[in-house]
């Protein structure tokens, strides 16, 4: 998992770079300001930035340390998961976004001499500020060092969950589903960020494909009997459904 969310947030970097058409910076917040009525418009533009021609994320770079020192500031006082609607994690994403933009304002915007780099900077500020809003869903902070440790962390204690709850290294035993669902919500935030950079494409749900791929990593076991053997049950429970 930890190695998705970082191949993952490599490859935003590298969207939110993306020298190709973009609504400009000064329109995409009055987009976000306005709230009401734009819940559609800005999931649309972030469909747009995931479906880009990826750009040089070495632009960020210079300001990667500037970035990850907000990240702790804006963060400091929230313990909770990171991604989630909690009011205190919202309000601290609306600073950091503040900040970043910031950052970058003063960063890209003032080294841009020409036409050319001018727009391409507004548009690097533009995307990133649509990616860091919450009106169509609640994203994690850009990839700096805080974060990755925070989301170690929050993986670690996954890790502990499915142990406790599971409680048995048998996975080939499938048949009390339930037990899989309970464990599975465990890796809510990291599955509901990842929805959208990765669509949903295996055979069984999202949840219960994070679970099994952290298993088979961490205990070095084939998950894929486990996958198939969910994805033939789910199957049965749908034709019984349908017939009955």
């Amino acid at each position: 998992m930890y190695t998705i969310y970082m191949s993952s947030n490599i490859s935003l970097l590298q969207r939110l770079a993306s020298t190709a058409e973009f609504p400009s910076y000064r329109e995409v917040r009055a987009l976000v300001e306005k709230s009401e009525g734009s819940k559609e418009r800005v999931e649309e533009l972030r469909q747009t930035i995931l479906s880009s021609t990826p750009g040089e994320a070495k632009i960020f770079v210079p300001y990667m340390k500037d970035i990850d020192e907000r990240a702790v500031t804006c963060f400091a006082t929230y313990s909770g998961k990171l991604g989630t609607d909690a009011k205190d994690y919202l309000a601290a994403l609306r600073n950091y976004r503040r900040d970043v933009l910031k950052v970058l304002e003063q960063g890209l915007c003032q080294k841009s001499q020409t036409a050319d780099e001018k727009t391409r900077s507004d548009r690097v500020l533009a995307r990133t500020y649509i990616w860091l809003s919450s009106l169509d869903m609640i994203p994690l902070p850009l990839m700096t060092g805080m974060v990755m440790d925070r989301v170690w962390k929050e993986l670690e204690a996954v890790k502990e969950g499915y142990k406790e709850v599971l409680g048995t290294n048998d996975l080939y035993r499938c048949n009390r589903y339930s037990r899989w669902i309970q464990v599975s919500r465990w890796f809510e935030a990291m599955v509901d960020t990842m929805k959208i950079p990765c669509p949903h494409t295996h055979a069984v749900d999202d949840y219960t494909e994070a679970l099994f791929r952290t298993i088979e990593r961490e205990r070095e076991l084939d998950a894929r009997a486990a996958v198939d053997e969910v994805s033939r049950n789910e199957s049965m429970t749908k034709t019984h459904h349908t017939t009955h």
